[in-house]
């Protein structure tokens, strides 16, 4: 420790134009919310914002069950997008209940993506699988 390391300062040439370590971006920057570039979302942050949804059965076949534990008295909504990012269904979400039933008439086979979110703004995103006979 202390003068016992024998460091020298200078002691090895870095080869650059201007003597110094290069410096990088810093990539640690982290997400900025609200931004609509902001790609840096994911189911993960579910947990994180006390949104926890589960959609069951899923695959479903004609009909599926989204639970969800919001925040007291939250509200929010469902939306159901197709493989092209089209809207094909819409619910609203209320803080007093905690499931909805989705029935799926009329949509055909295929993977569907989801936003729950809350109208101040938290979402949290997911698949369902949906399997016609």
């Amino acid at each position: 420790l202390g003068i016992n390391c024998n460091v020298v300062q200078n002691s090895f040439y870095l080869a650059s134009r201007n003597f110094t370590v290069p410096t990088y971006p810093n990539y640690q920057l982290g997400r900025l919310i609200g931004s609509p570039c902001d790609t840096l979302t994911s189911v993960i942050e579910t947990a994180e914002l006390n949104l926890q949804i589960r959609i069951f059965p899923n695959p479903a076949i004609n009909q599926f069950t989204v639970t969800y534990d919001f925040p007291t008295n939250k509200d929010g909504v469902f939306i159901l997008y197709d493989a092209f990012g089209k809207e094909v269904i819409r619910k609203n979400l209320y803080g007093t209940f905690t499931s909805l039933l989705i029935r799926t008439g009329g949509l055909s086979s295929g993977v569907y993506h989801y936003k729950v979110a809350l109208n101040e703004g938290r979402a949290a995103f997911g698949k369902v699988v949906l399997v016609k006979p």
